[in-house]
Order: C-alpha cells, then structure tokens, then sequence
C-alpha cells in the first residue's frame, strides 16, 4: 500500500500490509489509532514500496524503512 486510505481497507479486510515508514513513533501511533494495525514485521529484505511514508508522506531517504502492518488479535 501506498496512503492511509489502501491501507486502511486492506487492514479491515484482514491483511498483512506492506508499506513504507518513516519510523516516527507518531506516525506508528496514528496508524494504530486509525486503523487498529501496528507494525508486525521489519524484513531483512528492504525492497521499497514506496518513496514516502504511508502515514505522513514524508521522504527522510535513508530514514525510511519498509515494514508490514497487520491487527494483532
């Protein structure tokens, strides 16, 4: 996924998500507040999704990370 809004129907329909993060705690929280996801995964393999974050749209380069976000129940 690349904004809040694929994100979002992709969590709701149960799924693990791969995105592009910034690594702000912040944006980790507002994720997790709108959508009940938090951060699963942090693969070796750093492979981008994205140039931005997900969440804010910020591109801070090497800053930036590619994650999977999933609801833990």
């Amino acid at each position: 996924c690349t904004d809040m809004q694929s994100l979002k129907a992709a969590v709701d329909s149960g799924n693990f998500v791969k995105a592009t993060w910034c690594g702000d705690p912040q944006c980790e929280a507002r994720i997790k507040a709108e959508t009940a996801a938090s951060t699963r995964v942090m693969p070796f393999d750093q492979s981008s999704t994205g140039d931005a974050c997900i969440c804010c749209g910020a591109n801070s380069g090497k800053d930036m990370v590619t994650v999977y976000f999933a609801k833990a129940y």
